[in-house]
């Protein structure tokens, strides 16, 4: 046992004199590393906000003892490293780390540095990941009738997002807004990439809807209930109304039914094609409305003009016909002078079934010097040569105007 110990000094001895050290010591202890361990000064990703799949560079500054440099993922997997080509400058070493991130969202990673003792320093950074969709932007509201209608910047085709409308408690009204009416309020309305599976949104843009608003909705909403009950519904179809067709909820005469079923055939090629072809209604659409100014239906042309108006796209056209036609009746209406609203939906009614007879009606009230209220208009257009023989129509719509609570 001696002779080993000897022999052990003697090679330890050996050592010394070959390195030229003065002393011999044995490597450090794990709980002494950290006096040895390296510094991280710096780390910075470029850029900090990428799109999904795009490969992100961390700049990363040590110290000139470091060894190597790796990113590790939340779940402690590691993502990258390096272990050589940093640049020495000033007694620091750059380095340059490059990884894609296939995930949406704000992800972080732990940058960790080191030399050939330990891992001596890290630091968290967090990266914004996007999708590569393109991100809506909502950029304006307007509203009709108490709609909302939306423009939103790089989706024309509003098909392709999906609008949600809050109140201002934050509670989701509409989680997939389609146009319903909304009532008096302040509203927000972010859009959503439909196709896109990490959700793209918007920033959420603020609208109001006001009381007035509401009130005017509710007179157009009641002018419609009106007229609706003296014309029919959605698939009336009168083959020969005064030598010309009518159709529909309001009873579109003419001129004005070949701008209604044009409209659906520009909504909806494929269904009004698949109702119309084989008959010369088709062909009728694409020349001017005027070929329907004394247009006639056939008991078949009839039938099939009568499926057609029974289809959805129909019924989204003449919804939005109706509104747009009745608004501009009671504009006219206020523009001749009409205050009262229960005068106002008369006056509409009237000038839906004639316009003409409508302002005459009118301007006998003015000329005897009568105020332009219910009781008078309903009293005028009895006496009317032309709306007197439609009794019945101007009893309806007076006592239907009573019932809603209209003086």
């Amino acid at each position: 046992m001696k002779r080993s110990k000897r022999m052990i000094a003697a090679a330890l001895f050996l050592a010394m004199v070959l390195c030229g050290a003065q002393s011999v010591s044995a490597a450090p202890a794990y709980s002494e590393l950290s006096a040895v361990a390296d510094t991280l000064y710096a780390v910075k990703a470029e850029p900090g906000t990428i799109h999904v799949g795009d490969s992100v560079q961390l700049q990363v500054v040590t110290g000139r003892s470091t060894t190597h440099v790796q990113v590790y993922d939340q779940n402690g997997s590691l993502v990258a490293q390096a272990t050589d080509g940093a640049v020495d400058k000033s007694g620091r070493l750059y380095w340059t780390v490059s990884f894609s991130i296939s995930q949406v969202g704000e992800k972080s990673f732990q940058v960790v540095a080191g030399n050939r003792y330990v891992d001596s320093a890290n630091r968290e950074i967090t990266i914004s990941v996007l999708s590569n969709v393109p991100k809506p932007v909502v950029t304006a509201v307007e509203l009709k009738n108490t709609s909302a209608y939306c423009t939103v910047e790089n989706y024309p085709d509003l098909a392709k997002v999906r609008l949600e409308l809050r109140d201002t408690a934050g509670n989701v009204v509409y989680e997939d807004y389609q146009n319903e009416k909304l009532e008096a309020g302040t509203y927000t309305v972010t859009a959503y990439v439909r196709d896109d599976p990490y959700g793209t949104a918007s920033e959420p843009y603020a609208f109001q809807v006001t009381q007035s608003e509401v009130d005017a909705y509710r007179l157009l909403r009641d002018a419609r209930v009106v007229i609706v009950a003296n014309e029919g519904t959605y698939t009336t179809v009168i083959p020969d109304d005064n030598n010309a067709l009518s159709i529909g909820c309001l009873g579109w005469h003419a001129t004005r039914a070949h701008d209604l079923v044009k409209n659906m055939l520009v909504q909806d090629p494929k269904t009004v094609e698949s109702h119309l072809t084989g008959s010369s209604m088709l062909d009728e659409l694409h020349q001017t409305n005027y070929i329907w100014n004394n247009r006639i239906l056939t008991s078949s042309e009839a039938s099939i003009m009568r499926g057609l108006l029974a289809t959805d796209v129909s019924k989204t056209v003449q919804d939005a016909t109706a509104e747009e036609d009745i608004s501009a009746y009671l504009v006219y209406g206020r523009n001749r002078g009409i205050t009262e609203e229960g005068a106002l939906i008369y006056y509409a009614d009237l000038y839906n079934q004639s316009p003409k007879r409508a302002r005459e009606i009118l301007e006998a009230i003015q000329e005897d010097g009568k105020a332009l209220n219910l009781d008078n208009f309903h009293a005028y257009a009895l006496e009317n040569p032309v709306m007197g023989k439609y009794t019945y129509r101007r009893n309806l719509t007076y006592n239907t105007l009573k019932k809603l609570g209209y003086v």
